[in-house]
């Protein structure tokens, strides 16, 4: 199997969003919301701020808890997690940002790498509880073909692209490349969303799927000889 890159999109990928301070209040919505992102925060209940105890107060001198999404956000945490600091931070993994939002509006997360999208909603509807520390990651998303039929994004025309991150930035950034080259993205191409970079890379591995759209380091692993090769185009 040849995977190729077709063309990498250049996108800040994930904010890095932290609370406001210990025990910060956050009024959620209750409304319904159309993208995603809304959704999660939304159906999170509203964090009343806690007394201050000793107990509190002991947790605010333990470890930072840190949170990241598999690929490219915590790629970006890298350095932090072998820093000499690094014994002053948790850091977990997770495979979707929804799994991160209630964890983060709770307050039982003390700082997040998220896409950029879901960092503005939440401190949007957390009354700025949630704010942006930082810009995490950028130029991570690839379009990788299993074949040599497209060689620019017009070829992309009638074809079906698997893709992760419905609703957040990937599905923003491909929207936005496909119609900047005429290609609709609503009747000139199918899009498939899976839950996780790693489903659509294995579609594409098992022949189930020709062209998706990946973020690093999913693209960087499919060139291991004997599961695939990329070029660039």
């Amino acid at each position: 199997m040849k995977l190729k890159r077709i063309f990498a999109a250049v996108t800040a990928f994930a904010l890095c969003a932290s609370l406001a301070g210990c025990g910060a209040a956050a009024t959620v919505s209750e409304s319904g919301a159309e993208s995603a992102a809304e959704s999660a925060v939304e159906a999170t209940p509203a964090v009343t701020e806690a007394p201050a105890t000793e107990e509190t107060a002991d947790a605010s001198e333990a470890a930072l808890r840190i949170a990241g999404l598999k690929g490219p956000t915590t790629m970006g945490l890298v350095n932090l997690m072998s820093d000499e600091v690094a014994s002053n931070y948790n850091f977990t993994m997770y495979g979707a940002a929804d799994e991160i939002v209630p964890l983060l509006v709770k307050g039982d997360l003390d700082a997040a790498a998220v896409p950029a999208n879901l960092a503005a909603t939440l401190y949007n509807k957390t009354n700025g509880a949630v704010e942006v520390a930082c810009i995490n990651t950028l130029g991570v998303l690839y379009i990788v073909e299993n074949g040599e039929t497209v060689n620019s994004v017009g070829d992309l025309k009638g074809q079906t692209i698997v893709t992760t991150g419905k609703g957040a930035t990937p599905e923003y950034v491909l929207r936005y490349v496909l119609t900047e080259n005429d290609v609709d993205p609503d009747s000139d191409v199918t899009i498939e969303y899976c839950s996780e970079a790693t489903e659509a890379l294995s579609k594409v591995q098992a022949g189930e799927a020709t062209i998706a759209m990946l973020p690093q380091p999913f693209v960087t692993s499919a060139h291991v000889p004997g599961r695939g090769s990329a070029r660039c185009a």
